[in-house]
Parts: structure tokens; sequence; C-alpha cells
């Protein structure tokens, strides 16, 4: 008998070093945890605590029900920001579909471990901050994760990745088919408005509309970086509409690439649609536009000076005669206000029938090139083609592009540099 007791006694210490006895229910982890599968779509109702590393302060997301988890939280309890938590994604997870409200406000890490959210519906049409995550707040982390399919709709400040962001970081972020729905302003394929984020590695392919401030990564970038992003998701709006930024509050655009078809407005830049100072360089627009007024194949609008280096625009300019302001480069400055653009005379831009400005007219700007010349880089004067930029069919592409790990991105980013479309 005592032997026996023993052997209770010595498994039963075996069992709680290992973990498996003495957690609580907010440490156990209720789903399958193999990391490389997608997890069962949600029923809409089931709601399951995940397994937390109190710790580490980690949460471990293996179900769709644990995400649901993570978000009624925050919709019940607003104080709830998960600060200083970090939450990662083990497997690829199914929201099926049923609305969902997102993460309201964030402070912690979402670290997304390369998976994948599937099948996203978000309906807030009357509440500003609409996003996977609402509010991202001070030192707030985005990284390493993609949302596929589905819609996210909000009255302003509405994003595929997160309504809002202050002071934080989003990295390694991807939009892959989720439409963005705004019905008034700052509304954006990654986040909605960004004021002192810095946005790196960021892609969007989802249909992005709202009223004003549209931008295929961030609709309404105050003080913020963005690196390394690119679109290729349709955009239209009413006033500035740009494939990477729709309104800039002196940020910075670098390494940024969109083919995304933009339309309908005012003000439609191929990167940036109105700039009120800021920085562009290494970034390029391959895509059609299309509006009624201050079309620039590089900027819409610029009502403080901008600094523009190393850019081209290989797209389009729609240039009916109902248009005015086209211009390769910029489509109208407002002079009285500052607006110009520095002249460091390095900026390619196709079609040599438009002036660089639209509006006040100006051939002061660019070199105006066939669209042949583009294949050689011996016509790009001081251009990096050993580390930043590659020769790449019929134009340059940035070399980060081409090495992406999804062969599809890379060709419905390429575009009209392997396939002339229009």
């Amino acid at each position: 008998m005592l032997y026996i007791k023993f052997i209770i006694l010595s498994l039963s210490f075996l069992l709680i070093s290992c973990g498996w006895f003495g957690m609580d229910d907010s440490d156990r982890d209720t789903g399958d945890n193999t990391g490389d599968i997608i997890s069962r779509p949600w029923d809409g109702t089931t709601i399951n605590a995940p397994k937390y590393n109190l710790d580490t302060r980690t949460y471990y997301i293996t179900d769709a029900t644990h995400f649901a988890w993570i978000m009624k939280r925050t919709n019940d309890n607003t104080s709830i920001v998960y600060d200083n938590d970090t939450i990662i994604l083990v497997n690829d997870i199914d929201m099926d579909n049923k609305s969902i409200q997102g993460i309201r406000k964030f402070q912690g890490t979402l670290d997304g471990s390369n998976k994948t959210i599937f099948n996203i519906q978000i309906s807030r049409r009357a509440s500003p901050d609409v996003g996977l995550i609402g509010e991202l707040l001070d030192n707030g982390t985005i990284k390493n994760i993609t949302i596929e399919n589905g819609l996210i709709s909000g009255e302003e400040k509405v994003g595929g990745i997160a309504g809002s962001g202050r002071n934080a970081k989003i990295t390694n972020v991807r939009n892959i088919n989720v439409s963005i729905k705004g019905y008034e302003g700052s509304i954006g394929g990654i986040s909605g408005f960004t004021d002192n984020v810095t946005v790196e590695l960021a892609i969007n392919s989802g249909t992005v509309n709202g009223e004003k401030w549209v931008g295929g990564v961030i609709g309404d970038a105050k003080e913020s970086s963005i690196t390394k992003s690119a679109n290729y998701g349709k955009l239209s709006g009413d006033e500035s509409i740009g494939g990477i930024i729709g309104y800039n509050r002196s940020s910075s655009v670098s390494l940024s690439h969109n083919n995304g078809q933009i339309w309908k407005g005012v003000f439609i830049g191929g990167l940036i649609g109105s700039s009120n100072g800021g920085r562009i360089d290494n970034s390029s627009n391959i895509a059609k536009l299309e509006g009624r007024s201050g079309i620039g194949g590089v900027v819409g609008y610029v009502a403080k000076e901008v600094n523009i280096s190393h850019i081209y625009n290989y797209g389009l300019l729609y240039t009916s005669s109902s248009v005015t302001s086209v211009g390769r480069l910029i489509g109208k400055e407002d002079n009285e206000f500052g607006g110009g653009y520095s002249k460091p005379n390095n900026f390619y831009l196709k079609d040599k029938s438009l002036e660089a400005v639209g509006e006040p007219r100006s051939e002061d700007a660019g070199l105006g090139i066939d669209a042949n010349d583009f294949q050689y880089k011996g016509n790009f004067d001081a251009w990096d083609f050993n580390n930043i930029w590659k020769i790449e069919d019929k134009c340059p592409m940035l070399r980060w592009i081409l090495t992406l790990d999804d062969k599809d991105i890379i060709e419905k980013l390429m575009g009209s540099c392997r396939e002339e479309q229009y």
C-alpha cells in the first residue's frame, strides 16, 4: 500500500512539474496546438479562454473561439487594452464571415507568427476607429499577420489591420481581398489614420472606398514613416486618394509601390493624394489614375513643399477635355501656402504629352521618357540598382518586392511592367 501511494505521489509531482495540473481556466489551452492548420470555423457564439503564460504575459490563439474571447473582453470592458501583453496566433483561424467587433483598443503586441485570419466581417457604420484592431495605442505593435477575404466598414478612421494608430508600429502585415469601406474620411487598406506610426512591409489588395483621405496603405498619415509597402487594391473616393497615402501630413514614403487603379474624385496621386509636407523617395506608380481634377503621377495636390527623389510614374493618367490640373509629377500646387517640390532632377515620368505639373503649369521637373526607355538602367541617373532597384521586364522594380514569398502577389504588383494593360 505504501508503495502504491509513493507511485501516485511521484506521478502527481511529475504532472505538476510539467504544468499539466495547477493551471486555472485562463491558462488552459482549449484548442488544437498544431501550428500548421486552419482551426475550426467559428460558429458565431462559442467563446473559450486561450492558454495564458503569466510569466511572459502571453496569450496563445490556437482556435477561432480564442480570438472571439480576446475581442469580447475589450468590447465588454474598454479599460482592457492588453498593455504589456503579447497575443500570438498559433494556427490560421477562420471567423467564417460571422459578425465580429474586432479588438476595440490595444496596447500590447499582436504577433500573427505569419498566420492568417480568414473571412472577417466587421460592420460598425456609425463608429470611428474600426479595424481588426480599432485603436492601436502608445507602444502597441502589430506584426506578421495576414487578413484574407471579407469586409470591414465604419464611419471614419477605418482600416484593415488598424482603424487608427498612435506612437505605434505595424510591420509585415497583409490585407488580401478584405474590402474596406468608410462613410467619411481617413480610410486605408492597412490603417485609416496614423500619428507617429512606423509602417513597414505592409501590402494591400483589398478595395478601399471612402469620402475623403483614402489610401491603399494609410488613409491619413501624420508624421509617420511608411516604407517597403505596396498596394494593388482598387481605390475610390471623393477627395485625396493615393496609392500609398490619401492625405499626408509631414510623413515619409520610401521603397513603396502602387499598382492599384485609382478613380472618381479630385486630388488623385499614384503615391499620395494630397501632401502637406513630407518626403517621397525610391518609390513608383504603374497604375491607371482617373479623376475630375488634380491628378498627378506621384502626388495629386501639394499644399506645402514635399521632397521628392528617385521616383517614377509608368501609369496612364486620364486626360479627357473635362479634366483639369493633370501632371506627370503633380496635379496641382498651392503656391500660396508654400506648395511645391524639391528639384533633384531624378524623376522619370512616362507620357511626354503632359507637363510635369498640371497647375500652375511647369516643365521644370522630371524627365519625360518613352516606355521603352524604362527598360535600361543607364537611363536612370544616380539610382541604386545594386541594392534598391532591379530592371524587371519593362521597368525598374524594388528588389524587396521581387523577393516576396508569394509569386501571385509579385505578378499583381508587377502589372503593366510585364504586360501592357492600357
